[in-house]
């Protein structure tokens, strides 16, 4: 996706969501209601990696924040979105 289509939603920040790819697969293992693509923990793995480098790619184009969060984290994703526009975020 181009940078210039998040450009156009204005967004104030990038929040990256990853967890251990090993969980990731399991969740997906026993996620009968949804058809996924069939993927190693190394594929997660890279497809996290990749992911984290588009996202910094994104806050680095639209000159806006990026941060990370474990999906699990439930605190710290919401103190993430509930951040002023001016605030920092770190990962």
């Amino acid at each position: 996706i181009p940078s210039e289509i998040f450009a156009g939603i204005g967004p104030r920040r990038i929040i990256f969501v990853h967890d251990d790819s090993a969980a990731i697969l399991r969740r997906r293992q026993n996620d009968s209601k949804r058809k996924r693509p069939i993927r190693t923990v190394s594929q997660l793995d890279e497809q996290q990696s990749r992911s984290a480098k588009l996202a910094q790619k994104y806050s680095t184009e639209l000159g806006i924040p990026c941060v990370a969060v474990k999906g699990a984290d439930i605190e710290a994703i919401e103190k993430t979105i509930n951040l002023s526009p001016d605030s920092a975020c770190d990962s």
